[in-house]
């Protein structure tokens, strides 16, 4: 059983006393373009060098191509079509909570789409979502905006246990015709293709994860921080060389752990799901003994 203090008595210490957990759930991330999975385009700089000391599991099949029953799925343990509200109530961040953490969720969401009065998002202290694009951005298509608040909340949050979740969007959906296309990704001919916008979006993307993640190595929570990154589903494309989007939503997704032990394991057996409720959060050193649930295709 854990026995932590309350949150105030962490931040009149010098440094945190507990480990930390910062999820991010990016809509559309899809595992053959990631580097690190084999992906000859480098289109994903920072999450190789995260996934260089890290768990990695290139079979993942997302539980659920549907946003708010794969997180639901993640924060409770539960099969979402079995999911009931006493079960989403039992979530990670409220047993965390009264184990002393803070925490917080940030969610890009679109217009049709409220996550924090749910059942399963019971329990974070705060839970923020804003449109995807931002208006108040001028419309960006990428997830800057975000990944800056998120930031600005870990650094005001140092000194104690957190978890934060994150949810990004902008590679949730082909990018415009009009977005910007890096000049590596365009063809021999200097076309555009849908795998071109795809990858020239994805590269924003991580860049604007890579600054974050570069934040808490540059500080004292890089020792005791877990960071997970996956996705409830990623997007397909044709072979050949039209690379033509084919699948909306596709259930093969990665998963990346990288944990403050700092080494890589690499995972071959297929994997259902992570399910985040299955942490060890019984555990006396919580995610130092770190482990993932991880059910069989």
């Amino acid at each position: 059983e854990l026995n932590f203090p309350w949150p105030a008595w962490y931040i009149e210490r010098d440094a945190p006393s507990g480990n930390s957990l910062l999820v991010v759930v990016g809509d559309g991330l899809a595992v053959d373009h990631l580097s690190l999975f084999g992906y000859p385009r480098d289109v994903t700089p920072s999450l190789d060098r995260l996934g260089v000391r890290a768990h990695l599991y290139p079979k993942t099949r997302s539980v659920s191509m549907s946003t708010e029953p794969g997180i639901a799925a993640m924060l409770t343990g539960q099969d979402p079509a079995a999911l009931t509200a006493a079960a989403s109530s039992a979530n990670l961040p409220t047993m965390l909570s009264q184990s002393g953490f803070v925490s917080a969720a940030f969610f890009e969401s679109d217009t049709t789409e409220r996550f924090y009065d749910r059942e399963w998002a019971q329990g974070f202290d705060i839970f923020e979502e804003q449109l995807f694009p931002d208006p108040d951005a001028g419309g960006a298509d990428d997830s800057g905006a975000l990944l800056s608040r998120v930031r600005e909340w870990i650094s005001d949050h140092r000194g104690v246990p957190f978890f934060c979740l994150v949810r990004v969007r902008s590679v949730a959906q082909l990018p415009p015709a009009d977005a910007p296309v890096e000049d590596a990704f365009r063809n021999g001919s200097g076309g555009v293709r849908d795998v071109d916008r795809y990858d020239s979006a994805l590269l924003r993307l991580d860049r604007q994860l890579g600054a974050l993640f570069k934040y808490i190595r540059d500080y004292e929570t890089r020792s005791n921080t877990c960071i997970v990154v996956t996705s409830t589903y990623g997007l397909g494309f044709s072979p050949g060389a039209e690379k033509q989007l084919v699948d909306a939503r596709s259930d093969a997704v990665p998963l990346i752990i990288e944990t403050p032990e700092r080494r890589q394991v690499k995972h071959p057996q297929d994997a259902a799901r992570a399910d985040l409720f299955s942490l060890g959060i019984a555990r006396r050193k919580f995610l130092n003994a770190f482990r993932i649930c991880v059910l069989r295709a």
